[in-house]
């Protein structure tokens, strides 16, 4: 029961984090006329899937705490979602890969517009105006992955939840003090 809650969570997770971030890309791409230049610096866009966003994941999901054996034993229907496939199928996949989709291109749509952001300003040695745009859609996007996993933890204010999330943002905050 634990092991299939578990599962479900860490893949619709690490696929929606990897679908949301992929949109800024994809947007991009567009946007800049398929020049083959990158839409966000290489360091945060590399230490994204390490650092930043998957390393908790697994701290978060596998110490989060159950209720016991003896009461899990006690209430069978707690074991229902499994054969019911309630927690992993296709309308649950499809919902959270939706999410990604439209979340990914709210991430990047909103401070690619309201920071002005356009191809003409992208200088791959100066800090542009792209690049602030460009920084400030992945700290969204970071932001905003972790929480959805804080949000759908079954243990969301327990430190084993918040501590390594914590701990992501700070490995984030770290990246951008290199800018």
């Amino acid at each position: 029961r634990r092991a299939y809650r578990r599962i479900a969570l860490f893949l619709l997770f690490y696929l929606y984090k990897n679908v949301a971030a992929l949109m800024s890309d994809l947007i991009w791409m567009h946007q800049d006329g398929f020049q083959a230049r990158v839409a966000f610096p290489e360091y945060l866009s590399t230490g994204s899937n390490v650092l930043y966003s998957a390393w908790h994941v697994i701290f978060v999901i596998g110490l989060d705490r159950d209720i016991s054996d003896e009461a899990a034993c006690a209430q069978p229907q707690l074991y229902h979602v499994g054969p019911k496939r309630a927690l992993f199928n296709i309308r649950v996949f499809t919902w959270w890969m939706f999410q990604g989709v439209f979340q990914g291109v709210v991430m990047w749509m909103l401070p690619y517009t309201l920071l002005g952001t356009s191809p003409a300003t992208y200088e791959r040695s100066d800090p542009s105006p792209f690049w602030v745009g460009s920084s400030t859609a992945f700290s969204v996007i970071c932001i905003v992955v972790n929480l959805k996993l804080v949000l759908h933890s079954p243990s969301p204010l327990r430190w084993t939840t918040l501590v390594p999330t914590i701990g992501g943002y700070l490995c984030y905050g770290g990246a951008l003090m290199t800018l």
